[in-house]
């Protein structure tokens, strides 16, 4: 069947058809609403020093920067972020 301009019936209907708004196609992706970002995590001074002292300790054992900062459970950039940020400070 065909609707008024040649084009089948359900694609004249498309704009009735949209998912909503804020529907994302991956799970997970979704609103915020839904759970689908997460919170960024905010850590104090003591423990990115911790977390860097690790990460040298780590390193200085073979491991490669990519696989410290998996365990660690931060990007790339923010271990150099803190590097630069923390690097000489230790905790008092």
């Amino acid at each position: 069947m065909t609707a008024s301009r040649g084009l089948p019936v359900e694609w004249d209907t498309w704009e009735n058809n949209l998912p909503p708004l804020d529907f994302h196609p991956v799970p997970g992706l979704g609103s915020r609403a839904e759970g689908g970002h997460t919170a960024r995590k905010r850590y104090k001074a003591e423990q990115i020093i911790g977390h860097l002292r690790q990460a040298e300790i780590h390193i200085s054992e073979g491991k490669t920067v990519a696989e410290v900062v998996r365990e660690l459970g931060v990007s790339q950039q923010t271990y150099y972020r803190w590097r630069k940020e923390y690097g000489g400070i230790g905790v008092e």
